[in-house]
């Protein structure tokens, strides 16, 4: 209770300095209103303790720049000459201050995005935390201005954009956990290259036999949405797996194997392990799986296994270390 009390009175300092500006003496009553209005907004919109003191610190700089009464003050001048050497120039002030408030040609783009945000924040507290949590702080380590913090806000709601418009595709396995396979009925998907930083499988836009499969956990940020973890690339004609990536185009994480194998272990579901396309070195082999993995696809199907001994690109093919325990399961 005590840091609140501190915050409020810090804040009323900054907001008191401001207000005996002659810049603030020549706004209209109703723009007067409107940045008291903001402020207590902000406030409580804004709960973490760097928040307040970057909002009061725009107020400040703009106090500092805008409060000449008399232009050849030297303390003035030592005050501007240091917010310069930060960054923080005259056209910045007067650009924050803007941005926040509003003016004739701009209403104001920052309480806007904040009200977006607290409308998916007021049913998920992970959002409201994420918002929190971005650093306001006015230092030398870590100072972002107006526009940095719109963009990261604009990056969060494009995240929310991806996950609703994520196709939900055909249930192949649903685990204990939550968690899924799924079958999407194209091979392009713009919004799960998006997620997981890769292109989508662009070569699905063309080659009609390709269809996405990817491996999802329940969204933890988003409820009743999943997010995708993996993604395969299904070919109906051959029933093989081509691409078969992790986030960014790199190999699965070992944790999501026993959902690989599972996939992987209905006899008939995937002929075999093609590979190839974008940096084939990076897919998922049989040869990534520990060999209690390896054992357990072999006891669900062998054919599969055996079938790696011949098919696919070199990086499907089996290593000498699995041949050699292939031939102990098979004696």
């Amino acid at each position: 209770m005590k840091s609140h009390i501190l915050l409020e009175s810090r804040k009323a300092e900054l907001l008191i300095l401001f207000q005996n500006t002659p810049y603030w003496q020549k706004l209209p009553l109703e723009k007067k209103q409107k940045v008291i209005e903001l402020l207590m907004w902000a406030n409580k919109t804004i709960q973490s303790r760097e928040g307040v003191f970057w909002i009061g610190r725009i107020f400040q700089r703009a106090f500092v720049y805008f409060s000449r009464d008399q232009p050849g003050d030297d303390t003035y001048k030592k005050k501007q000459l240091f917010l310069k050497t930060k960054g923080y120039t005259l056209a910045r002030a007067h650009d924050e201050l803007t941005f926040f408030t509003g003016s004739k040609q701009n209403q104001g783009q920052f309480r806007p995005v904040f009200d977006n945000l607290r409308q998916l924040s007021t049913t998920n507290r992970r959002v409201l935390n994420g918002i929190n949590s971005i650093q306001y702080t006015d230092n030398n380590k870590n100072d972002l201005n107006v526009h940095d913090v719109y963009s990261q806000l604009n990056s969060v709601l494009s995240s929310m954009d991806n996950i609703e418009k994520l196709p939900q595709g055909t249930p192949i396995i649903k685990f204990e956990d939550g968690s899924q396979w799924v079958a999407l009925d194209i091979g392009y998907c713009e919004e799960e290259g998006a997620m997981l930083h890769h292109c989508g499988n662009v070569a699905g836009k063309t080659n009609l036999k390709e269809r996405i499969w990817s491996y999802r956990l329940p969204s933890e940020a988003y409820i009743g949405y999943f997010v995708p973890k993996l993604s395969f690339v299904y070919n109906t004609d051959t029933k093989s797996l081509g691409e078969m990536k992790g986030f960014a185009n790199e190999k699965p994480n070992p944790k999501y194997h026993k959902y690989i194998v599972s996939l992987l272990s209905k006899p008939d579901r995937v002929s075999y392990l093609a590979g190839s396309g974008y940096l084939p070195a990076h897919n998922f082999s049989l040869n990534d799986l520990s060999d209690e993995l390896f054992t357990k696809l072999y006891e669900l199907n062998p054919d599969l296994v055996k079938t790696q001994l011949t098919k696919g690109d070199s990086f499907q093919k089996l290593s000498k270390e699995k041949k050699e325990l292939l031939d102990k399961l098979q004696s």
